[in-house]
């Protein structure tokens, strides 16, 4: 999903999902409680409401998707799209009069908190459009012609999570993903910065059974074969 541009037909789609999600929780409690659930709504015209919040609502949201690239912007979102959710809820789920409040800061901190820089890519694996950008490349050894056993995959995956946050946290830019095949793994790691990258994942990599036999590359500039590049090698399997 691309976040750096407007989407309200995404919204709209999300929106009329939430609201037959909704209608069903709202029919599933007409039958259980009865209409006195509902106050002085009938069934129909609460699910009405839903559908006319989803249909409102979602593509608004959806307009709203390029502020989540900055941190800010994706907690007001989280924030707005809790508060979305939550309004149709409490016409058939009794809340307190500050529970609206209560659901738009839920949001706002799982926007906060599950927020990432958006990833500058194009169609090709390993390549960006902005140089100088420099990268790491870690190529892992697997212990068949293939994929690797699924013990092994998880292995890399916890290591990949643990490097995806070293990074995050030190600013240099971002761990983009990895790619499995042929009896490898390769791990793709940008920033300004090979050399700054290597000293944020350096002791995770070397600590890391699953680097054994393996490879990194820091290559200083973009992907092209007259880039320079330094290959370190990682202790033998």
């Amino acid at each position: 999903m691309d976040r750096t541009k407007a989407n309200p037909s995404l919204g709209l789609l999300l929106g009329l999902g939430t609201a037959a999600v909704l209608s069903i929780l709202a029919v599933v409690l007409h039958l259980v409680d009865g209409p006195e659930r509902f106050g002085s709504l009938t069934l129909w015209s609460a699910i009405g409401i839903y559908f006319a919040a989803g249909a409102l609502g979602g593509p608004l949201l959806g307009l709203a998707l390029p502020l989540t690239v900055h941190r800010a912007g994706a907690t007001a979102v989280g924030g707005l799209t809790a508060l979305a959710v939550y309004l149709p809820i409490s016409t058939v789920v009794p809340a307190a009069a500050t529970g609206w409040v209560g659901a738009a800061a839920v949001g706002a901190v799982v926007g906060f908190a599950v927020w990432k820089p958006v990833a500058v890519q194009t169609g090709e694996a390993g390549a960006r459009p902005n140089p100088p950008e420099e990268a790491l490349l870690v190529h892992l050894v697997l212990s068949d012609d293939e994929f690797g056993t699924e013990e092994e995959r998880a292995r890399i995956h916890a290591l990949t999570d643990r490097l995806d946050a070293a990074i995050s946290a030190a600013g240099v830019w971002e761990f983009d993903g990895d790619e499995f095949g042929a009896g490898g793994c390769t791990l793709y790691m940008y920033g300004p910065s090979a050399n700054a990258l290597w000293g944020v994942v350096e002791d995770l990599l070397r600590a890391s059974p699953v680097t054994r036999g393996g490879t990194a590359t820091k290559r200083y500039g973009g992907p092209g074969p007259q880039t320079p590049s330094e290959r370190v090698d990682f202790e033998p399997s």
